[in-house]
């Protein structure tokens, strides 16, 4: 157990944590029944723990007046920390475009960084691929999700938003 203000966002977290009734129905569960999942982090060298997922939990005990929660601390590097935040927050519902994309563009390139997959001809498996078989989406969906992180962020906030659609999105990230 460690106190929330020891706890710090991962960055470039992909997932939005927004002050909504599911978050308030978190918050409320925290008080009356406290945390039931502990956060997953990593010590920071500058002191406290980055968190790897638990960034809602965290923001609900603040809306909770909770000033600690159950942690679990791993030693993690970088390509493990980010494949490890994404595993975690790839299962939620309600997921929007722009997160489902920029997770899926982190976990690539921590899976290149790593080395177990490389996009050349009769070497190992392509990357897109090994993500696919861990997904619900094919490994062409899974592309086209990371051709949005080309979109600026305001054309972005429209396809979250459902003002454009996700194919005219991805064609739109070509120009």
């Amino acid at each position: 157990t460690v106190s929330v203000s020891e706890l710090y966002p991962f960055p470039n977290h992909p997932f939005k944590v927004t002050r909504d009734e599911a978050l308030s129905e978190l918050a409320a569960s925290i008080r009356e029944f406290g945390i039931m999942t502990p956060a997953l982090v990593r010590p920071r060298k500058e002191g406290g723990y980055e968190i790897i997922s638990g960034h809602r939990r965290k923001t609900a005990c603040a809306l909770a007046e909770v000033y600690e929660m159950p942690v679990i601390v791993r030693e993690l590097d970088d390509d493990a920390a980010v494949i490890a935040m994404t595993d975690s927050n790839m299962q939620r519902e309600n997921l929007l475009p722009s997160e489902k994309a920029f997770a899926y563009k982190m976990r690539l390139e921590a899976i290149k960084h790593q080395g177990q997959a490389s996009c050349q001809v009769g070497t190992k498996s392509r990357s897109d691929d090994m993500l696919a078989e861990n997904s619900s989406d094919s490994a062409r969906t899974i592309q086209r999700y990371i051709r949005l992180t080309n979109l600026k962020p305001a054309i972005l906030e429209m396809v979250d938003n459902q003002r454009i659609a996700f194919n005219p999105a991805v064609e739109l990230s070509y120009l």
